[in-house]
């Protein structure tokens, strides 16, 4: 059953709407490969997959290899480094997209960290073009929400002539359920 609260699925949906084209994404944290699996049909060219766990990286491999046609796994390059190295992978790209925290079923001490996540997102907004889209699913739960509110800060005091910025909650669920934070890149400096 679908449900609204699947923020992934708001993700991919509000991307396809106002970004119909898309050659280069990059999964900022691959986990398992959910996402990369979501996402991987709506990829023109080459998606390019980040984790600092190899056993992540493994997964995500295995489950795509089931779940995805060959064609299309092609377009996925996996990379075994922090995400705060992005720059070193790509130049530009059209979509960048993570979901915070650690990856499941593992060592729940390996997780993203607010230092390096806001290094990764700075260096993000650089490399997203223009009309570009950045999706950030972020849990409350997470080292008692203080991740959370260090990317929230940092998405509130973007620039709003060169950036949009979105936060879908869920409201009536658990007091730690994700959020959604969807920036787009428009520079309306230019105008």
């Amino acid at each position: 059953m679908n449900r609204i609260t699947n923020l992934n699925d708001i993700s991919l949906f509000l991307c396809e709407r106002y970004m119909p084209k898309v050659e280069v994404a990059v999964d900022i944290t691959l986990g398992n490969g959910l996402d990369v699996e979501k996402f991987l049909p709506y990829i023109g060219c080459k998606l390019i997959a980040i984790d600092i766990q190899q056993e992540a990286i493994d997964n995500a491999r295995n489950r795509l290899a089931k779940t995805v046609p060959a064609e299309q796994l092609q377009k996925v390059e996996f990379v075994h480094d922090t995400h705060t190295n992005i720059d070193k992978y790509v130049e530009k790209a059209d979509l960048i997209f993570g979901n915070l925290g650690y990856l499941p079923n593992s060592n729940h001490k390996i997780m993203t960290r607010p230092e390096s996540t806001l290094i990764c997102l700075g260096k993000a907004l650089d490399i997203l073009n223009v009309n570009g889209l950045l999706s950030v699913v972020s849990y409350l739960g997470q080292d008692r929400g203080k991740e959370h509110s260090i990317i929230k800060s940092f998405f509130e005091s973007l620039d709003p002539r060169q950036f949009k910025v979105i936060d879908i909650n869920p409201l009536n669920q658990d007091e730690m359920a994700p959020t959604l934070f969807l920036c787009q890149k428009v520079d309306e400096t230019r105008e």
